[in-house]
């Protein structure tokens, strides 16, 4: 008799559960909203360090468009480009179970620490050649490649099943929102009188920004 009791209670709590997920939280704003920005602008930032050199590489290589300015004979420009995703595609098949089994939080700080600091480090590493720009590339890519499987893992812990399509597609905006506003931007810094290694200290320094905003901001 008590496991004919037991049964239904356990069902009823199962659809009482189902139903609670369901439910629209009460709050208008919450933790979960400000970690959705969080990493919308992660997406943004890190959109706009993968293609800032799709602009500037032309300010690099051809004297006429800022001479105050060092420029490069480099006729591998192609190659140059698609170094960042000679990185980008390791990570991309273990980092979602690494985020699921110690947590997103580290990996997204550290991820973003170094792909800002290797931002920075291009003006430099160009003066020692292309090799040197395509070896700060790889690092980024490497490291932006931690930052889609981390941004699911937190999506699936901090946006209820209401909100989850919503919130998502507001944050995977950041990605196309990036390249919009960073390609016509960069093309101005880079004919402008701080030329074109500006855009590259700039977002590393937006880079260095996100990362003390995440670390005062994040909950998980």
């Amino acid at each position: 008799m008590s496991s004919s009791v037991q049964e239904p209670n356990k069902l009823e709590s199962a659809n009482m559960k189902v139903s609670d997920e369901a439910q629209p939280p009460e709050k208008w704003y919450g933790v979960r909203h400000t970690q959705m920005l969080l990493l919308f602008l992660l997406i943004l930032i890190g959109y706009g360090m993968r293609v800032n050199l799709s602009v500037g590489i032309v300010a690099m290589t051809d004297p006429e468009t800022n001479p105050d300015f060092p420029t490069y004979n480099w006729t591998i420009k192609s190659t140059i480009l698609s170094s960042f995703f000679w990185g980008y595609v390791i990570p991309q098949v273990g980092v979602g179970q690494l985020a699921e089994r110690y947590g997103p939080k580290w990996f997204l700080t550290s991820s973003m620490l170094v792909s800002a600091l290797f931002t920075i480090l291009i003006p430099v590493m160009a003066d020692l050649g292309a090799w040197g720009v395509m070896l700060c590339r790889v690092v980024q890519g490497f490291t932006q490649g931690f930052f889609y499987p981390c941004t699911h893992n937190l999506l699936s812990r901090w946006i209820p099943l209401s909100e989850r399509s919503r919130m998502g597609t507001f944050v995977y905006a950041g990605g196309p929102l990036g390249t919009v506003i960073t390609m016509p931007v960069t093309g101005w810094i880079s004919a402008s009188a701080i030329g074109w290694p500006s855009v590259f200290y700039i977002y590393g320094a937006l880079g260095f920004g996100w990362v003390a905003l995440w670390f005062l901001g994040v909950g998980s």
